[in-house]
């Protein structure tokens, strides 16, 4: 399994642009777009083998606009995708890079349990 594509077809009916650490364009970024990076461990072990993988997903929203409207949507799309909610926080950031937006930014944290 690519999580990397599991959390792209997840979110993809969304309507909004995915991308894989950071915003990838040769102009300006989209008036809303999200970002996500992984970090993964194996667990659960049996028979000198992991049976599991454990993976944790730092999903980030920008827009110009208010962004909440687009959490629920977010929320149902990886939930139905079996992935569990962590934590999900406002971000204050002053000095931010062009790749991302000044007005509203939105940080998830999510985990997924994948079965070898």
């Amino acid at each position: 399994m690519d999580i990397r594509a599991k959390i792209v077809t997840a979110l993809s009916e969304l309507g909004v642009p995915v991308y894989w650490i950071k915003w990838s364009g040769d102009t300006n970024p989209p008036d809303t777009y999200i970002t996500f990076q992984t970090v993964n461990r194996p667990r659960d072990y049996a028979d000198d083998r992991y049976t599991a993988r454990s993976y944790y997903v730092y999903l980030d929203l920008f827009s110009e606009t208010d962004p909440y409207p687009h959490i629920g949507s977010i929320r149902g799309a990886l939930e139905g995708a079996g992935f569990a909610e962590v934590e999900c926080r406002d971000v204050s950031q002053t000095n931010m890079s062009v790749t991302e937006r000044v007005d509203y930014h939105i940080a998830f944290t999510w985990a997924y349990l994948e079965v070898v």
